[in-house]
């Protein structure tokens, strides 16, 4: 399932649960091969494409108590309006941050 394709990255939903990312550079040709995203990616992905997919919401964690804001965003989830923070991928909080 194409959860989301824009210049520059396309992600995936596999039925396992695993969101795979392809991501091209700029001027290229040719596209990189598809790669597993990270944890971060993986929860952000899924919370953006949730609001096209409500059933998606269920792959998404409760925010953890001790896990920090994103600061590039300052827990938003979003630089400007609906573009995505490059940080937190859109959860507005660090996966890492609440390990």
């Amino acid at each position: 399932m194409l959860l989301m394709g824009t210049m520059g990255i396309e992600v995936a939903l596999k039925p396992d649960g695993s969101v795979w990312v392809r991501e091209e550079e700029i001027g290229s040709t040719v596209p990189k091969p598809w790669r597993i995203a990270s944890a971060q990616e993986r929860l952000g992905f899924l919370k953006d494409a949730s609001a096209k997919w409500p059933e998606l919401r269920s792959q998404i964690p409760a925010r953890p108590p001790r896990a920090a804001s994103c600061e590039r965003c300052n827990g938003s989830g979003y630089i400007v309006q609906e573009i995505i923070c490059p940080r937190c991928r859109s959860l507005g909080w660090l996966v890492e941050s609440a390990a």
